[in-house]
């Protein structure tokens, strides 16, 4: 089942969290819950600022090697019927301000800070933010009452 692109932005606008899948350098995946926002022709997922012991995210390792990777978002629901899930494979990678258009990276910021107004009070979207830009490459959709 392939989602409309009006059912896919309404889907992209309402659901507030999914799995980020990238693979390692030795091929196992990686997988870690994330926040995401559309804008124009890319979703994107915000890196924190909190301290990760050090080293470089395995994310960011991973996107720079492979930037292969899917965004998994899900329903579950004690009614089966109810259950559903999107799979969209992506291309990926991390961009900062110095490194895209203005307009581009302003609007990416105020995408994510409508969808999630506790940034209003955090640092983490400030003028040094990372932010992992996604380009859909492929979208495969499963629920229950489409079986």
């Amino acid at each position: 089942m392939e989602l409309t692109d009006t059912a896919l932005a309404a889907l992209l606008a309402r659901e507030p969290v999914a799995r980020l899948a990238t693979l390692n350098r030795e091929g196992r995946p990686h997988l870690v819950p994330v926040v995401f926002a559309p804008s124009a022709q890319h979703i994107y997922s915000p890196i924190d600022g909190k301290p990760k012991r050090g080293a470089t995210l395995a994310r960011i390792r991973n996107l720079d090697a492979n930037p292969a990777a899917a965004l998994l978002i899900d329903h579950y629901d004690h009614d089966w019927r109810a259950l559903w899930w999107l799979r969209l494979d992506v291309h990926a990678e991390c961009v900062q301000r110095s490194n895209v258009p203005a307009a581009e990276f302003a609007a990416a910021i105020a995408a994510l800070t409508n969808k999630y107004p506790q940034y209003a009070a955090t640092a983490v979207l400030r003028d040094d933010a990372t932010l992992i830009r996604m380009r859909i490459v492929k979208q495969v959709a499963w629920s229950a009452t489409d079986g």
